[in-house]
């Protein structure tokens, strides 16, 4: 055999071995790079490909979210895995596994699919297959919300307080009350001076991206998630202070910051209709406490999120 054809064959074999063994190395490192941690909470870490999946299961909920730019859709993700690592590491604390069975998960993850608008599991399922979704993520996601729930509940609802006699006195004033579709942005600052420019900015967010866009960005309530809206709210379901101010203000228009226990409210009204009372004023009544507890329940959980989190060694990476 020819030399030069010898030596061109060995140089073809050992550049095959050098790709091989570059290749072995390199790859997982590019894996590495691209999977990268981010966040560390504590014990807990947040990595890319978090962030990556929680951003396919937020668009789901809101499909405003692809109208921001890529540094703020991550910046939204970013957070809402903070948040939920958060309550992760307190849950720690009272749950041996953060773990709900199957047949208890399932109507939750039920109401969950039709509130994104899949009319039952196997249509979600198609869709998850299609846009490689992590179903187990979403799971994962519901469980740490209702175990959180189940928690604040049992640590703050002695000190939900309702007046029941209130309550019944108010309805039973009027045949007919209002109803008012609600968004909300719930937000925290320290002073005066950093409220007024806050919501000054939050207000110029709302002009130019709208409100839906701003609650993503800013909101610290779970509705965030959901671009700030509450949904149709009993006028009997509001504290007299709301009332005043929502009885001031024009569909579509958005309210100053309300004062509430763990931060500050700004209200959007995006309609308004006049309903008739039920007669069966009981139901009424239970319906309003209900709603009132919930409302309480949640300003006790933004409190309880926001001194857990002081307690927390937080590094980005």
């Amino acid at each position: 055999m020819n030399k030069r054809l010898l030596i061109k064959k060995t140089n073809r074999k050992n550049y095959f071995f050098l790709f091989l063994f570059l290749s072995f190395f390199l790859i997982p490192n590019l894996f590495a790079i691209e999977n990268k941690i981010i966040l560390k909470i504590d014990n807990k870490i947040i990595t890319t490909l978090d962030v990556y999946n929680e951003i396919k299961i937020l668009k789901l909920l809101n499909k405003d979210l692809g109208e921001l730019n890529n540094d703020e859709i991550n910046l939204i993700a970013k957070n809402s895995l903070k948040k939920q690592k958060i309550r992760e590491i307190e849950l720690e604390k009272y749950y041996e596994e953060l773990f709900i069975p199957e047949d208890k998960l399932n109507p939750y993850f039920k109401n969950y699919l039709i509130k994104l608008g899949f009319e039952n599991i196997n249509k979600f399922n198609q869709f998850a297959k299609e846009n490689n979704l992590n179903i187990n993520l979403i799971k994962e996601k519901i469980t740490i919300e209702l175990l959180w729930n189940q928690l604040v509940y049992k640590k703050f609802y002695k000190n939900v307080k309702i007046d029941k006699k209130m309550i019944k006195k108010e309805i039973l004033k009027k045949t007919k009350q209002n109803e008012y579709l609600l968004s909300e942005i719930i937000f925290r600052t320290d002073n005066k001076k950093e409220l007024k420019e806050k919501f000054k900015k939050i207000k110029n967010e709302i002009k130019i991206k709208g409100f839906e866009n701003s609650a993503l960005r800013n909101s610290i309530s779970d509705s965030s998630k959901d671009g700030g809206k509450i949904g149709w709210v009993k006028e009997t379901s509001l504290s007299s202070k709301i009332k005043i101010i929502l009885s001031k203000m024009d569909i579509n228009s958005i309210s100053d910051p309300i004062k509430i226990p763990g931060g500050f409210l700004i209200l959007k009204i995006n309609d308004i209709r006049e309903v008739e009372n039920k007669l069966d004023i009981d139901e009424e009544v239970d319906f309003v406490i209900k709603s009132k507890t919930n409302k309480q329940l949640n300003q006790f959980s933004n409190i309880y999120l926001n001194k857990i989190s002081k307690d927390l060694i937080i590094n980005e990476l």
